[in-house]
């Protein structure tokens, strides 16, 4: 863990992690950041967010904080924008070494670092436009709720423009600390891979707080946006305000002109229609993803449909409903709230049907608003016309995406 400079009060701690699931959930095969941020005032000092309680993690966020004249016993204020323990978890071995502090959060945050860690603590409960004054570095408040627990806040520090965003616009992946020009020369289309994959994950359900959000501090100097994983944005944090508010326009279904298609099959017949799909899809010249259900993994699902505005879903009937995994990847989508998509289904089935009844309930359930053209559905193996109507379809579909 190390610590890095961004501007005259405030210093980013780093820690990285690999080879473990995000939340139990999400894959990163790319690693992650868990940022935390020192700001030094001249009378007080603040560490804002932090890292999880991960075993050797709270002794080496000393040491940085070393690498800054300070030990733990020169905090006075700890600033969590988000109760969530990945930010949070430290805290449990630093109030064993220095309770002389007071926990600055929402009235909500609070309650839960009381249900969390105790309350061996002072607490200061802070609210709309409360600030904090640590002498040459000032700390403004605004509540940002449900980017992606309702308890978040953002916090500014005024004298140099930086916007604490928790896990507000940050990213999977390990990059360098800040948007130097060998960020944008050499990482950035793998962080804006891993930023999308991030935002599908952790921030997509909530997509219409997200988008709120880029206004809060709207009419302050907003000059270094510093998100709690992921990279900071010191030289253009338009950037990735512009790079989110892209995501959440593709929450709505306001995406590019491609097609993501989703495809299951148990003994090969939904396969014969797939890779139809695949053919009518090239010949029409249609960008196109095609990813195997179960074999990607959700987390990649999620994106690849955030980015297209079509769908199809070729699966099979399964025990008169759809195919399991991929009824659970539907569920995850639509719990996810990815809106208005122009979709098609095909698939196979044995005895009866039954797949595109429990599709259509799962984005009824969801209130996602996509719009299907007419399913190509087949006993058995597909026949010629079966064949025929699905091409015919994909066409339907490629002319209604535009």
């Amino acid at each position: 863990m190390k610590l890095h400079k961004i501007n005259d009060s405030v210093y980013k701690i780093t820690a990285t992690a690999s080879d473990f699931l995000f939340e139990s959930i999400w894959p990163v095969p790319h690693g992650v950041m868990m940022n935390s941020y020192l700001v030094k005032g001249d009378n007080f000092c603040a560490v804002i967010d932090g890292v999880c309680g991960w075993d050797g993690v709270p002794e080496t966020l000393y040491e940085a904080l070393a690498e800054a004249d300070m030990k733990p016993e020169d905090i006075d204020y700890v600033v969590f924008n988000h109760l969530e323990p990945d930010h949070t978890g430290w805290l449990e071995s630093f109030v064993k070494i220095h309770s002389d502090f007071t926990l600055v959060s929402s009235a909500k945050g609070l309650e839960l670092a009381k249900a969390f860690y105790g309350d061996s603590y002072r607490t200061m409960a802070v609210k709309n436009g409360d600030v904090l004054e640590l002498g040459g570095a000032e700390l403004e408040f605004q509540m940002a709720p449900n980017i992606h627990w309702p308890e978040t806040m953002f916090t500014l520090e005024r004298t140099t423009g930086t916007l604490f965003t928790c896990d507000g616009y940050g990213a999977y992946g390990i990059f360098p600390h800040t948007d130097t020009p060998e960020f944008y020369a050499e990482s950035l289309p793998l962080y804006k891979e891993e930023a999308l994959r991030y935002y599908a994950n952790i921030l997509a359900a909530f997509h219409g707080f997200v988008a709120k959000g880029l206004d809060v501090f709207a009419d302050r100097n907003v000059r270094v946006i510093a998100p709690a994983h992921g990279t900071v944005f010191a030289s253009d944090p338009d950037y990735v305000k512009g790079l989110f508010a892209r995501f959440t326009e593709w929450s709505k279904g306001n995406a590019g002109d491609s097609i993501t298609l989703l495809y299951s099959s148990m003994y090969g017949s939904t396969d014969k229609a797939t890779a139809v799909i695949k053919d009518e899809l090239t010949r029409l010249g249609v960008r196109f993803e095609a990813l195997n259900i179960p074999e990607t993994h959700v987390s990649f699902v999620l994106p690849a449909v955030l980015r297209a505005r079509g769908v199809i879903i070729a699966a099979p009937t399964y025990e008169y409903k759809m195919f399991p995994p991929m009824a659970a990847v539907i569920d995850d989508i639509g719990r996810k709230k990815i809106e208005k998509r122009k979709a098609l289904y095909v698939g196979s089935y044995g005895w009866s049907g039954g797949a595109e009844k429990e599709l259509n309930e799962i984005v009824e359930s969801y209130k996602l608003g996509w719009s299907f053209g007419k399913s190509v559905t087949f006993k058995g193996n597909p026949t010629e016309d079966d064949l025929e109507k699905t091409r015919a379809a994909v066409r339907e579909l490629a002319d209604r995406i535009g």
